[in-house]
């Protein structure tokens, strides 16, 4: 929850940069205590613990009785039931005044009470392809998938998303059309579509509004876009680009573009990390990397990093190792999730 990391006021300096990775504030849903999903995953804890008919007051002393391992069994019970639905629980709350996230995320963000602090944030191609099912076949499971995810979605809404993401199955140039069948992996027609989709609720669109909200604000920000296809499934997956920040040694030995990729970004993050500034520690073997644009809201840009590069996927496309380009990747998508941030928030 970046907001909330920054939200230490500028009395306490307790932060003074910060690298926001997987989503931002208002990343995927956070929703009160007393959400009906929190509600019902919560009864349904306690009735595998044999717990349910256990007066609430008296709720934590009954846990402190069981053996570690029991809990431990029926907490991933649990978690493994709402996973293939991406509706994981033990999330964090709103908690109110004096909780650790005492408001909505999206209120705490207009608000503008946190750290003006520089960041640097960013979002890779595939964000959802780990988490949604490759067997998505029909446009009716495209629906059902999100309508599940997130009940807070009316049909008038639903319907929008069905416009936001045009649905191959009815338009052959949308550009969520699956080309990956047949290969053996067990992807369906409406893989590419849903993965997309949910990747951008979850995590692009969310990225997009901390930036909006800290520029907005008089933040330093910095944007970036990884893009190397990492699988012929997953591509540019959530957290497939770790390794290359740190110069892994296995990332290292891909390829000579896969060097430069994870060099110049390791350059990046090294500087930010001593300055607050990706450009200003120059080094010596990515020296010449290009100049990461400040991010500004009347003049968006961002920092690509392997557009085109499938090495690590098996092929043998090199694409462009780094590049500065428009901030336009998936607008639409965008809008269509910044307008409804407030339905994941109750």
């Amino acid at each position: 929850m970046g907001h909330h990391v920054l939200r230490n006021t500028e009395k306490d300096k307790l932060f003074h940069k910060a690298i926001i990775e997987s989503g931002g504030a208002t990343a995927r849903a956070c929703y009160t205590p007393s959400n009906p999903m929190h509600e019902q995953q919560f009864e349904e804890f306690l009735t595998l613990l044999d717990l349910q008919d256990v007066a609430k007051t008296e709720i934590i002393d009954a846990l402190r009785g069981l053996s570690f391992q029991t809990i431990k069994s029926a907490s991933e019970n649990i978690f493994y039931k709402y996973n293939p639905s991406v509706r994981w629980p033990w999330q964090p709350v709103i908690d109110g005044p004096g909780g650790i996230i005492p408001s909505r995320p999206v209120d705490g963000l207009r608000s503008g009470d946190w750290l003006k602090i520089p960041i640097l944030t960013g979002f890779n191609t595939n964000e959802g392809s780990m988490f949604v099912p490759v067997g998505t076949a029909t446009s009716e499971d495209f629906t059902d998938f999100f309508r599940t995810l997130l009940p807070a979605l009316t049909d008038d809404d639903l319907k929008e998303l069905d416009v936001a993401y045009t649905d191959p199955a009815v338009n052959a140039s949308s550009k969520f059309v699956e080309d990956r069948m047949g290969l053996g992996l067990g992807i369906k027609p409406q893989y590419r579509r849903v993965e997309q989709a949910y990747g951008h609720f979850a995590y692009l669109a969310p990225v997009k509004q901390q930036l909006h909200y800290s520029v907005a604000g008089g933040a330093q920000a910095y944007l970036y876009h990884f893009a190397v296809n990492g699988s012929v499934q997953g591509g540019a997956d959530h957290g497939n680009h770790v390794s290359y920040p740190t110069y892994n040694d296995e990332i290292r030995g891909s390829s000579k573009t896969i060097e430069t990729i994870a060099g110049s970004m390791h350059a990046y993050w090294t500087s930010f990390i001593v300055t607050g500034n990706p450009n200003t520690v120059k080094g010596s073997k990515y020296k010449s990397r290009p100049e990461w644009p400040v991010y500004d809201v009347g003049n968006k840009k961002l920092v690509v990093f392997g557009e085109g590069n499938d090495e690590r996927a098996g092929g043998d496309s090199k694409g462009t190792a780094v590049k500065v380009e428009d901030d336009t990747w998936m607008e639409e998508e965008c809008t269509y999730w910044w307008a409804r941030t407030e339905k994941f928030e109750v």
